[in-house]
């Protein structure tokens, strides 16, 4: 629906320096499809950033099998900050 789009593919203003992707998940392009796959190069992967919610064991995981598919992706998680209005980065490894 156009309200879920609005929330899920609009960013503040002040953000527009990121030059993000976003990958969701969900209905798609094509609603009845089982999966749909959206191709691109392994190249272009460049950050993951895992939000402030993401259970740390999980991104741990993902990190640990999906970085040997993405060699340039710099990987992240983040946390609320306490010293400002915003989101705190920390690396993980690799």
């Amino acid at each position: 629906t156009a309200a879920i789009d609005q929330i899920t593919l609009t960013k503040a203003s002040s953000w527009r320096h990121e030059r993000e992707w976003r990958i969701c998940a969900g209905d798609g392009f094509d609603p009845e499809a089982e999966t749909e796959l959206n191709r691109f190069s392994l190249d272009d992967v460049v950050a993951v950033i895992f939000g402030a919610k993401y259970p740390k064991g999980e991104s741990e995981e993902m990190v640990r099998v999906a970085s040997s598919h993405y060699p340039l992706a710099k990987w992240f998680r983040s946390s609320l900050s306490s010293t400002k209005f915003g989101l705190d980065l920390e690396p993980l490894e690799v």
